[in-house]
């Protein structure tokens, strides 16, 4: 992947689209939509997300995307507010997990993925598996 998909800010998105694993590994009108809406809008989401911002300052935000199909939304979020969000969770079924974590993987410059290599500039990301109705799996809280 050599040229970005779009960007947020002057942040160039790195995605790439398979259809393969399903419907969740291409890119839908809706989440097109909202990935504009975060391009068009960053300062807005910003103040937004600072005015329910966690208590615990030093520990940052934390959040959880359900039924992610390829990361692009979690990308997209944690360029808009990387020095507010301390962790986010993609989640989706495990044929989507691949996708998604190369999404995440190819765009180390927003958020740190491995966890043996967390740099604290950026928001940490962990791709999981998730199925709508189980909460077993899908804590955020746990590293």
């Amino acid at each position: 992947m050599t040229k970005p998909f779009m960007h947020v800010e002057e942040t160039p998105i790195y995605f790439e689209e398979d259809w393969q694993i399903g419907i969740g590994g291409g890119l839908w009108s809706t989440g097109k939509a909202m990935a504009l809406y975060f391009i068009d809008h960053p300062k807005l989401i910003r103040s937004n997300i600072q005015s329910i911002r966690c208590r615990d300052v030093n520990k940052g935000l934390q959040a959880l995307e359900l039924g992610s199909g390829n990361g692009l939304l979690s990308v997209c979020l944690a360029a808009v507010i990387k020095d507010t969000i301390g962790k986010l969770v993609v989640t989706d079924l495990d044929d989507h997990l691949e996708l998604m974590e190369k999404t995440v993987r190819s765009n180390g410059h927003i958020m740190s993925f491995d966890s043996g290599n967390v740099d604290d500039s950026k928001p940490r990301s962990e791709v999981k598996e998730h199925r709508w109705g189980e909460f077993d799996n899908c804590d955020i809280d746990d590293k």
